[in-house]
This record gives C-alpha cells, structure tokens and sequence, in this order.
C-alpha cells in the first residue's frame, strides 16, 4: 500500500504572530521620522508651484481645490497602500520593520490600514485648528503608548489588531 502526499498548503509561509519580534521604539521612531520628512518634502513640492509673493512681499497661496484633494489622497496612499501591500512605508523598509497582523502575522488588511492611519489623522485635522502647536505633544503621546506596552503595541496597534516587528 502506498503512502499519499498531502495536498500543498497554497498559503504563503508566515510565522505566526507569537514567533515574531517587536521592533524596538529606536527603530519605529526612526521610520516615523523618516516617513514624515518625505512626506513634508512631498507636500511641499506639491504646493510649491502654486505661490506668489504679493506688493508687500507675503507668501500667498492660489491652489485648486483638485489639486489639494489629489494630494491628500496622495498622502493618503503613502501611508495606507503600502502597510496593506508589504506591510512596511519607506521609513520601515529603511530601518528593516513592518506592521504584522497580531492574529496570524501576515500584512495588515485595508481596514487594519486605514485603521492605522486615521488617528493621527483625526488628531491633526481635528485638534490642529483649536490647539495649534499642541498638537505635536498628543501626536507624541499616541505614537509614544507603544513604551508603555509590554509588547511594544501603541494605540494605532491596538486600534488595528496589528504589532510592528523585526521584518526577515
């Protein structure tokens, strides 16, 4: 009697969540910056075309409002398309993390994304108008939750059922 092979397993290979190893806060600070720096370089090309220093010399700006809504889609993309696709933006491919679902370990999906993505958003849309440069201390207080974490899982982490970890 002859033995019968199993049938292949058509998912990818990839460790379970437990296996895998939290990124240290030097490295998600790093990535974080690095985000942020290319995204401000981004924003700022993007706008820059459309300035003209009036009679007294002031800086005024005279952008469509496509324009702006196709840049914040832009920035949108930045951060959410790439988590999804590789799990990783520019700043977490260059200190070599990425964001992992917590249940199984593979990228995160769309919602897990957007997820990710909105509350830092909504604090500084939201609160920017009223508290002005406030905002950066919350800012650092949502990314910062991750010190408190035993796991090193920040709110956005929380929010999403995701943990960001050492990419292999």
């Amino acid at each position: 009697m002859t033995a019968v092979p199993p049938e292949p397993d058509p998912s990818p290979r990839v460790p379970s969540a437990g296996a895998l190893t939290a990124a240290s806060l030097a490295q998600r600070a790093i990535a974080r910056c690095v985000d942020m720096v290319v995204l401000m370089l981004l924003v700022t090309g993007a706008f820059a075309g459309f300035t003209e220093r009036d009679a007294n010399d002031d800086i005024t700006f005279d952008v469509p409002w496509w324009w702006v809504v196709l840049v914040l889609v832009g920035v949108l993309s930045y951060e959410i398309v790439p988590v999804h696709v590789r799990g990783q933006t520019p700043g977490k491919i260059l200190t070599r993390i990425r964001v992992a679902r917590l249940a199984d370990g593979r990228n995160p999906t769309w919602l897990e994304s957007t997820a990710r993505w909105i509350v830092p958003v909504v604090v500084l849309l939201g609160f920017a108008p009223v508290l002005g440069t406030l905002v950066f201390p919350i800012l650092a207080i949502v990314y910062g939750t991750a010190m408190l974490d035993r796991g090193g899982r920040g709110v956005l982490d929380k929010l999403a059922r995701t943990r960001v970890v050492q990419a292999r």
